[in-house]
């Protein structure tokens, strides 16, 4: 059985493991290794651990069997467009619809809530990922970042949600 809900704190070190596997595994196909060693099961833990102690972002999670497969967290409308934090698949899991299962049931909070638009980065580098956000409607919009912490040029996509 498959249930997309709203995460609990208990689902903690699930997420942490779904973050970490996905961010050391398949991340390290298209990004600097480097880049990849930063993140370390402590320091997800306190990034998760944050994110499932605030009100924003909101943070989801896909579960199969008991089991966290698939993480993804956004952050409300301020006005009409929501933000998508984050996107994170078990590695065993990638190609079975988890991903889009996610993003699909974020952009209809999104909606809900308001939004009319909503936006996104991701580490230019990571094709796959770009691909992937692409093939569910999503368009890059010329807009880049280089964010300190990470050192790598991350890209904007935006979707329309009306």
């Amino acid at each position: 059985m498959e249930e997309i809900r709203d995460a609990r704190g208990d689902d903690l070190e699930a997420i942490v493991r779904v973050f970490h596997d996905c961010w050391t595994i398949t991340y390290r196909r298209d990004l600097p290794a480097d880049l990849i060693d930063r993140i370390t099961p402590e320091s997800a833990r306190d990034l998760w651990s944050a994110a499932l102690n605030s009100p924003d972002p909101r943070v989801l999670v896909d579960v199969r069997a008991d089991q966290v497969v698939g993480v993804a967290s956004y952050a409300m409308p301020p006005a009409d467009e929501g933000y998508v934090a984050s996107l994170y698949v078990d590695p065993a899991a990638q190609g079975l619809g988890v991903g889009s299962r996610l993003l699909a049931r974020v952009e209809g909070r999104l909606r809900e809530a308001g939004a009319r638009r909503a936006k996104l980065w991701v580490f230019a580098a990571n094709t796959p990922s770009v691909a992937f956000y692409a093939k569910t409607g999503w368009s890059l919009d010329g807009e880049t970042t280089t964010l300190p912490e990470w050192g790598q040029p991350q890209a904007r996509m935006v979707k329309s949600l009306s």
